[in-house]
């Protein structure tokens, strides 16, 4: 009965470790156009940020950043960096720049310790 139960505390132990490794966080953003995007980003534990889900409330389009051109950091530096480029046909093809740094529980406001999010257009 000692095993089992050890076994069951190991295997959770795993799994909470797991789960603790990649985290999805969500955030709204006006560009520097003042479009409004809805921003999924997938965080993992040493690889920084993995992906980006770029869309706008109204859901007229859907874009993956994967991979960003650039990504670094993670949950053991206790912070996130990254930027990548994403297109979206709005009357035409429109390129916008996104550049991120993001604290482990920063919103991405600008505010201090809360990381920077910024959506320009190109």
């Amino acid at each position: 009965m000692l095993c089992m139960t050890c076994a069951a505390m190991l295997l959770l132990s795993f799994v909470n470790k797991v789960h603790a490794q990649i985290q999805i966080k969500e955030y709204q953003i006006t560009s520097t156009d003042n479009k409004v995007f809805n921003l999924v980003v997938r965080l993992t534990a040493n690889q920084g940020i993995q992906s980006i889900l770029v869309t706008d409330p109204g859901n007229t389009f859907f874009e993956w950043i994967e991979p960003l051109d650039f990504t670094m950091g993670g949950y053991e530096e206790g912070a996130f960096e990254g930027d990548g480029k994403f297109r979206i046909y709005d009357n035409g093809i429109q390129q916008y720049q996104i550049l991120i740094t993001l604290m482990i529980d920063g919103d991405g406001s600008g505010a201090d310790g809360k990381g920077n999010i910024t959506i320009y257009p190109l």
